[in-house]
């Protein structure tokens, strides 16, 4: 049985973590030393290789920290097996936005030209892998279509649209956006059906 991470591995790991996120905002990845996350984050260098081995694996666990933090909001409305018709779609039905708002900082650096190594293809790929894997749809009118294009797709052009919205450094207010998103949505789907996984399953 794996043993349970400490709160204060946690909290390092985090540091260390915001250390890095900070750091590549002002100076670009590539520019960033061991050195210099550890002085951020008033670690040493001991207790930075007692979690990573080097930048990019710190790198890599903060792309997958957050990214998986997106795909936990994107379920977070839902219980497995639950059909949503779009003409009763809310707000929850878009949690990723508030998750990415929340997580801006991080989320910013998809325009730091010197950024964190495959941020710029794991966001739009991660996207793609919650459309695929986690919803079936059914098109407005049961038009019959290639599934795994038309989810593509939908997940391309929410990724692009996001992606503008981060640029604009969110001009758009939160609302006014997943109102957007949901008319765009029942313009193609008539319904879906989430089957990922999420804490709303133990209460049914």
């Amino acid at each position: 049985m794996m043993k349970q991470e400490s709160a204060a591995a946690r909290r390092t790991k985090s540091h260390l973590q915001q250390a890095l996120l900070e750091l590549v905002k002002n100076k670009g990845f590539h520019h960033v030393t061991v050195k210099d996350i550890v002085e951020w984050s008033d670690y040493n260098r001991t207790t930075f290789y007692l979690y990573y081995h080097d930048k990019y694996e710190l790198s890599d666990a903060l792309i997958a920290e957050k990214l998986s933090g997106l795909e936990q909001a994107v379920g977070s409305a839902y219980f497995t097996g639950q059909l949503v018709h779009t003409q009763t779609m809310g707000a929850e039905s878009f949690a990723l936005l508030h998750y990415i708002k929340q997580h801006r900082a991080f989320f910013d650096l998809l325009f730091v030209p010197d950024t964190l190594p495959g941020l710029v293809h794991q966001f739009p790929e991660t996207i793609e892998r919650i459309y695929q894997e986690q919803f079936s749809f059914q098109t407005l009118n049961d038009l019959p279509v290639d599934m795994d294009l038309f989810k593509r797709y939908m997940a391309n052009g929410l990724y692009g649209l996001i992606r503008d919205w981060i640029q604009t450094n969110y001009a758009k207010e939160e609302q006014q956006f997943i109102n957007e998103l949901i008319q765009l949505s029942q313009a193609h789907i008539g319904s879906y059906t989430f089957f990922g996984q999420t804490k709303k399953d133990s209460s049914h």
